[in-house]
């Protein structure tokens, strides 16, 4: 099989546009090939075949169909849906939703509620915080809501910092990259958690208890939290899309937090934050997947299996450099700032700058020279590293 016709048969897979024999053709494809790295495909495979599931459900019972055995992605696969399903075709939700950035926006957005947590109980113990706290505060009241802002600031800088660097971190592994995402991150979620944690005691009060008051304040947190990475890539859209995926996370995560802390538990406190940093992340990176419009999906390259936003309020460059909004790192034959895409005539199009970009479409290659409207399904070359133009139709 060639490498043209290997790719399209998985972006299909990715798709649910399979059959059951291609399904354990893909199968075997990504047990046998290490261009395409299986953990991410195999967690694809089985979102696919959920689909299948529902979409089964929905007509008639599911009927399971012998695998071959030790085949683990796919050990799920069913039949095929009846053919009014197959006849119209849904986007796959394992093309669209990228499950890498919200596994590590979970991850680093749980290291960094223990983080918090573990500097704020530090900070207690070795500084006299609660005696300058009674000593600057004439009332009870005062004093809590003092607190609370030290506890939302430790908080805020910590997790701020985790989750505006998963950028940084994972996909373009790029130093300045990560202290710009992080400082934006620590900055704002220094910010939200001055305001938000205390607004929250606030409303915990007028409202008479509860866990929910206490929640939106946190929400307001996740709120703030949410729209770093969109501010340190400059996209109002990644900014909207973080800030509702902040606040249900914060929603989330705060009702958790508040919880924990009231059962009484030593490491409630610990646990709590660790569950809303995880949350606030993981809505930040489904929302966006979800909301979105256009991205790039990539094929191969270190960063194979997983998306871009696009925008169209401005240019994206792409490129080895750091300076670029979407860095292609690890390929030696991509320019610093190799190509850029843009919105141009009501539609999306790819120019090249200081390299050679190839669109393959309907299996031809073309060889871009001014500019290029993208189709989805369009396969970008960059170098030797592959993308593939989505829209949210």
């Amino acid at each position: 099989m060639t490498d043209d016709a290997r790719e399209v048969l998985i972006l299909r897979h990715l798709d649910g546009e399979t059959t059951p024999q291609e399904v354990a053709q893909v199968t075997r494809l990504l047990a046998d090939d290490a261009t395409f790295r299986s953990r991410f495909f195999s967690s694809a495979t089985l979102i696919t075949e959920l689909q299948e599931v529902l979409s089964m459900v929905k007509s008639e019972p599911a009927q399971p169909r012998a695998v071959p055995k030790g085949s683990a992605p796919a050990a799920m696969a069913l039949s095929k849906p009846p053919s009014g399903a197959a006849d119209q075709p849904a986007q796959g939700l394992s093309a669209t939703i990228d499950l890498r950035q919200i596994y590590f926006n979970a991850i680093l957005g749980s290291a960094g509620g223990l983080c918090g947590w573990f500097a704020m109980m530090v900070a207690f113990a070795i500084l006299p915080l609660n005696a300058i706290v009674t000593a600057l505060m004439p009332t009870h009241f005062m004093e809590v809501l003092l607190k609370d802002a030290i506890i939302g600031l430790f908080v805020g800088v910590a997790i701020g910092f985790a989750v505006g660097s998963v950028e940084g971190i994972i996909a373009s592994r790029s130093l300045k990259r990560l202290l710009r995402g992080g400082g934006y991150g620590a900055a704002l979620g220094a910010l939200g958690g001055l305001i938000g944690v205390p607004l929250g005691e606030v409303l915990f009060v007028l409202a008479g208890g509860g866990v929910w008051p206490r929640a939106l304040g946190w929400a307001i947190f996740g709120m703030f939290v949410g729209t770093s990475d969109g501010f340190a890539a400059r996209m109002a859209a990644k900014v909207r899309y973080g800030v509702l995926g902040g606040l249900l996370g914060g929603l989330i995560g705060g009702s958790t937090y508040d919880m924990l802390v009231r059962s009484g538990s030593d490491w409630g406190g610990a646990v709590g934050l660790m569950i809303l940093g995880a949350c606030i992340g993981a809505l930040i990176g489904l929302v966006e997947s979800l909301l979105r419009k256009a991205w790039l999906f990539f094929i191969t390259g270190r960063l194979e299996g997983q998306t871009r936003t696009l925008d169209s309020r401005r240019p994206r460059t792409l490129g080895s450099a750091h300076t670029c909004d979407i860095v292609l790192p690890g390929d030696r034959t991509v320019a610093p700032v190799h190509a850029e895409i843009a919105f141009e005539d009501d539609a999306l199009v790819v120019r090249p700058r200081d390299g050679k970009v190839i669109v393959r479409r309907e299996g031809r290659d073309a060889t871009v020279t001014t500019s290029h409207t993208l189709r989805p399904g369009d396969r970008i070359h960059l170098g030797e590293t592959r993308m593939v133009f989505r829209k949210q139709e």
